[in-house]
């Protein structure tokens, strides 16, 4: 049974952290204190932190504060705060942690209000982090749903507009799984809901429509939920085109110019191909690993190739990193930026009996870290290791990728926190066939072959 003790010193992150009873429980809390003021908060301090604009979010906080008995504190934008001086999130929310009792945070990139709750010893509430989530929005839309409708449960919900960069509907569509709502889609192609939140309802059993024709889904609808474009958070996203112009700006008839494009001549362009196919890129000298060409194997019916051989020179002292996926050897190499002069022993495309093709690498004199071999087993889930001394192997085992890691790879997604406070990317397994990774700030899922290696 859920008690208000559940959420003691808790933060309010995303809105997948919570449960259907727990959602309940809020609901009902909301339903009292509606009709409650006095001096609840007497005594409290609630810092707003807010490094983007907002009216609604953050003016409905602090007049529930205040209608409490407690007082606010804090900015309505970053150009005002020390950030505008060089300081960082966890440098503003160390400190002002230290004069209130919550921490309620609206930035614009995806993931801060997770960063903000690893440096602050007081909850901290996200409202609203980029194109993220905004899961005190999500309490309140349901808290409207069931006092409108006298229920959520199996409700026909069609939500229409901006679905890419909403933050409230990707928390809230997140949430409705859990009440058995029927869920319509509607939006022009490049403003569907993200790929990842997608494969998330898939992956839930949820069932859900997308289609562009709005006046074809509201017949049926019982809640009709409308998102304007969000131009902050599309500018954020990076990687996630932003909408055309028309959408943001049409003129009043509605027309859609097709944004500007370059041409070049034909001789031009000609030119730029010819010269692209004959340009060799330099080679490095007196960098990086020595590398043993002779021991690469090749295609066997390419008469200048010499034949796959199975015979790999011994080796007396370093490691064996065997049973690569073809292909993935000399990728390892490059991730693991190994010390200048070592030499390598490079084996592509040999035959195996277990996998069909392998890759296979000898390291002279060198033994891999915990972290290398942690990135070996990203790019190789199924290699082996092997330790070989005076041409003895001492040690061997199967690698595989941890569980949960940080600062190996980089996040994607160029609105994620990470890049701007200059952070170690944090992350967890999402699937391990096919390998794909989640970030925990951002959420943003990774396969294996979007991988950025740090």
């Amino acid at each position: 049974m859920v008690t208000a003790r559940d959420f003691l010193g808790r933060d309010v992150l995303t809105v997948g952290e919570f449960r259907r009873d727990e959602l309940l429980f809020l609901l009902d809390a909301a339903d009292k204190f509606e009709r409650v003021t006095g001096t609840l908060l007497a005594g409290r301090v609630v810092a707003t932190l807010f490094f983007e604009p907002s009216t609604r979010t953050r003016l409905s906080f602090e007049s529930a504060v205040g209608r409490l008995g407690g007082s606010c504190i804090g900015f309505a934008e970053a150009g005002i705060s020390s950030m505008a001086k060089g300081e960082t999130v966890a440098d503003t929310v160390r400190v002002v942690q230290g004069y209130c009792d919550l921490l309620l945070l609206r930035h614009p990139k995806e993931g801060t209000a997770r960063l903000a709750a690893e440096f602050a010893d007081i909850p901290v509430v996200n409202c609203g982090d980029g194109a993220h989530q905004h899961p005190t929005q999500t309490f309140v839309d349901l808290y409207t749903l069931r006092r409108e409708c006298g229920r959520i449960d199996g409700l026909k919900i069609v939500f229409a507009g901006d679905l890419r960069y909403g933050r409230a509907v990707h928390s809230l569509v997140h949430v409705l799984t859990q009440f058995k709502a029927h869920v319509t889609l509607v939006s022009p192609p490049f403003l569907r809901l993200p790929q990842e939140q997608l494969r998330a309802l898939d992956e839930m059993g949820v069932e859900y429509r997308e289609m562009t024709d709005l006046e074809a889904a509201v017949p049926e609808a019982d809640v009709l939920y409308m998102t304007r474009v969000q131009q902050p958070q599309a500018g954020e996203a990076g990687d996630r085109d932003p909408p055309p112009a028309a959408a943001r700006d049409g003129d009043r008839h509605g027309s859609r110019r097709a944004p500007p494009r370059r041409l070049l001549p034909a001789g031009a362009l000609r030119r730029r191909r010819a010269e692209g196919a004959h340009r060799a890129a330099p080679r490095p000298r007196g960098e990086g690993p020595m590398m043993q060409p002779q021991l690469t194997t090749h295609d066997e019916e390419s008469p200048l190739m010499p034949k796959p051989t199975q015979q790999v020179a011994k080796l007396k002292e370093g490691t064996v990193l065997d049973h690569l996926r073809a292909g993935a050897g000399l990728r390892c190499l490059r991730v693991l930026k190994l010390p200048p002069g070592t030499t390598v022993l490079v084996g592509i495309n040999l035959s195996s009996k277990s996998h069909g093709k392998k890759d296979l690498i000898k390291i002279e004199r060198y033994e891999l870290s915990e972290a290398e071999a942690a990135k070996v087993a990203l790019i190789s889930p199924d290699a082996t290791i092997s330790i070989i001394r005076d041409y003895k192997v001492t040690g061997k085992h199967g690698l595989h990728p941890p569980i949960a890691f940080r600062g190996l790879l980089k996040c994607t997604n160029p609105a994620c926190i990470v890049h701007t406070e200059r952070i170690p990317g944090s992350f967890v397994v999402e699937s391990r066939e096919p390998l794909t990774v989640r970030c925990d700030y951002c959420e943003r899922s990774i396969p294996a072959d979007q991988f950025e290696f740090a």
